[in-house]
């Protein structure tokens, strides 16, 4: 008894004082950790803007925001990854561009005022944000009523949505102005020199037909172009900017996808056979495939040469006739004949399209009437064509009276089309489809044939939990058993299995391939090169991924560049040498001719060369070329020239000047490009010269 009080009383001790160092550590740990303190949580920063911080709470506050603002205008609830991915940087871009821009603006002292906004949202020539949210439907004009109604009454909402859209509006109204002020600051602040104007007027009054000859890279061996270290560490040099690139993670990897066994394909084929019995002897097949397919019931009838083999035998069956189980792709399916139905291939229809001006209750009730109100005046006698011209929203065929022309079953909605075929010829009914409310009358009906209703039983075939089991364990094996780079690399290839790569992965990329690998990002920017991650689950996969290189933000090092930078110089040597070597052999030729001769090389033409050339006729893109072809006189025999296919020697033909090249309309259009430019580029140098420390890889 006193040996084990003894051993509980020493265990005790030994369990305080490894708690006890345990908390030392937690303590010391948070009063070492420079951004967390006994007294504060964590850094929760997920941006630094300028010496702001952006925290978590905020973004996700925009975030759900966001969220609210786009379940209101698509009406779903829910939404795949991307679209949130996509709401998501929505929201960061805000909330950076807010800190970026409103520095701006403070600086400047730019405002819009009250009164500014006010016109904005309700003075004679509002905004087209406020212009296309109040526009009538019918007339197609701005409907200054619903607005002010809206305005009066969105804060009676009880839901708050409104007035959380109308703030939304508000904010965005506010943030176009002043963007659009500093834009327009920066535009006025931007000179064209003159020189400039006469330069473009010069090189775009002038175009050039030359003769040329070329000779490719291709011409000299690879192996006569030595290039040393030193000659590629001076073209790096001299090219730094081409090799600048962005924070940026490398990877291969390998997908185990999920794809259904054999066991279960026999699954799928049973479960079907075992319907067949049932489905053979219920009344209403519509109605069992409905509650029992994995595809809803096809309303549609079909004519013999619109249904495929095995089905197409139904056309001339009896009522009730089956085929199958037959495979179709990855399915196995059931089809029964379920109707025989005597109408027409095609009928002629006219329609008046009434749409509800916004989506309240009181809103769809006026279309509603509107369109009953229509109804009944037609059936009275009134002039179709006319009321179509004056109320129909769909103004393509409004212009014909309403006339949709001659159509078939399936081509349009399915409410519209079961009403339209049930109507007898000139008959006018109000159908209610996602697009409004729709006067419709049937004008012309075609000559009555057989047509059938297929009922078709569908059974997928999909992996099973069980496969789901094997291909997850076959994942994890090989994530566990290799390691490192080289085994991942050996076990790949006495598996059979292909190796992909990603490139350049940014810190908050969430795709892989075509897959969400969310994850995947995350474990790359905290592996170390020659990692191998565990088995990541994705949809109907699974990935085994090695960090392969790690990008730093920046000038790319000489050695990680070295293959491409000795090619690219490699090619310029080698220009340089050819040029060398045609110019000593045409040394004392006038003419291209001459040249061509001396190099054994064929003449060839391009026409209408202008020094903006984008590409030069049946050469290709080649600035040198397309410069030089505009500046040399008529006549004269250029050097060698090196391009970006080989070098070439050129010879203008027949030279064209413009005498009467407008210079304004040359200002208009280099003015037009520098405007373009300011708008385009201003938001992204500002980034640039902004510092922007982007953290959001912690937390999403």
């Amino acid at each position: 008894m006193s040996v084990l009080e003894k051993l509980k009383t020493k265990g005790g001790i030994v369990l305080a004082i490894i708690i006890g160092i345990s908390l030392v550590a937690f303590i010391m740990g948070d009063l070492l950790d420079p951004n967390r303190s006994l007294f504060t949580v964590r850094n929760t920063d997920v941006a630094k803007v300028k010496g702001n911080k952006i925290s978590y709470t905020a973004l996700n506050n925009k975030i759900q925001e966001l969220n609210t603002l786009y379940k209101m205008q698509v009406g779903e609830q829910s939404f795949d990854e991307t679209v949130q991915h996509g709401i998501n940087t929505q929201a960061y871009n805000t909330l950076v561009n807010e800190i970026i821009m409103n520095d701006e603006y403070k600086a400047l002292g730019m405002q819009v005022s009250s009164d500014e906004l006010f016109d904005l949202v309700q003075g004679q020539s509002p905004h087209s944000i406020i212009r296309s949210m109040f526009t009538n439907q019918e007339t197609g004009t701005f409907d200054r009523s619903s607005l002010l109604y809206f305005l009066k009454n969105k804060d009676n909402d009880a839901t708050g949505q409104q007035q959380l859209y109308w703030s939304f509006v508000e904010n965005e109204i506010y943030n176009e102005q002043m963007a659009n002020k500093y834009i327009n600051l920066v535009q006025r602040g931007l000179y064209i020199p003159s020189y400039v104007i006469d330069n473009d007027v010069q090189e775009n009054g002038v175009l050039a037909d030359i003769a040329y000859v070329m000779r490719p890279y291709s011409s000299m061996s690879d192996s006569l172009v030595r290039l040393s270290r030193a000659e590629g560490e001076a073209y790096y040099q001299q090219h730094i900017n081409e090799f600048k690139q962005s924070e940026g993670r490398d990877i291969d990897y390998v997908l185990f996808e999920v794809k259904p066994s054999a066991d279960d394909d026999a699954a799928a084929l049973k479960w079907i056979e075992t319907q067949q019995a049932d489905f053979a002897a219920t009344e209403n097949p519509g109605q069992f495939v409905a509650l029992n397919s994995d595809e809803k019931y096809d309303e549609n009838n079909y004519r013999a040469d619109q249904l495929i083999a095995p089905v197409d035998t139904l056309f001339t069956a009896e009522l009730g006739a089956m085929v199958g189980p037959y495979k179709d792709g990855d399915t196995y399916k059931l089809s029964r004949l379920a109707e025989i139905n005597m109408i027409p291939d095609s009928i002629r229809a006219r329609h008046i399209l009434i749409q509800p001006t916004e989506m309240t209750p009181d809103a769809t009730a006026k279309a509603q009437h509107l369109a009953d109100s229509l109804c009944e005046l037609i059936r009275n006698g009134a002039d179709f064509k006319a009321l179509a011209v004056e109320y129909s929203v769909d103004k393509a065929s409004a212009e014909d009276g309403g006339d949709l022309g001659w159509f078939v079953e399936a081509t349009m909605v399915k409410d519209f089309t079961d009403a339209a075929f049930a109507l007898a010829k000139g008959e006018v009914a109000v159908v209610q489809t996602n697009f409004g409310y729709h006067v419709l009358q049937v004008t012309d009906r075609g000559p009555a044939v057989r047509k059938v209703k297929i009922a078709t039983l569908v059974r997928n075939i999909i992996p099973s939990s069980q496969t789901y089991q094997n291909v997850y364990a076959a994942a994890s094996t090989f994530a566990g058993q290799n390691t490192t780079l080289s085994a991942f690399a050996s076990a790949a290839a006495a598996q059979q299995l292909s190796i992909m790569s990603a490139t350049g992965l940014a810190s908050y990329d969430y795709k892989v391939a075509d897959y969400s690998a969310r994850e995947v990002v995350r474990w790359a920017y905290n592996a170390k090169v020659g990692d191998v991650s565990p088995c990541i689950s994705l949809s109907d996969a699974y990935i085994v991924a090695t960090l392969k290189d790690v990008r730093e933000e920046g000038v790319m090092p000489f050695e990680q560049v070295m293959p491409v930078v000795n090619l690219m110089a490699s090619r310029e040597k080698k220009g340089k040498m050819i040029a060398a070597e045609m110019a000593e052999a045409t040394a004392g030729a006038t003419t291209l001719a001459d040249a061509a001769a001396k190099l054994s090389l064929a003449v060839d033409t391009a026409r209408n060369v202008g020094f903006s050339s984008y590409a030069v006729q049946t050469i290709g893109v080649e600035p040198r070329v397309a410069a030089l072809a505009t500046m040399l006189p008529e006549g004269t025999l250029s050097q060698p020239i090196v391009g970006s296919s080989g070098v070439y020697m050129i010879q203008p033909v027949a030279v064209q000047k413009d005498e009467y090249e407008d210079r304004n309309i040359s200002e208009t259009r280099l003015r037009r490009n520098m405007d373009s430019r300011a708008d385009e580029d201003l938001l992204e140098a500002l980034h640039a010269l902004s510092g922007i420390k982007d953290l959001r890889a912690k937390f999403f």
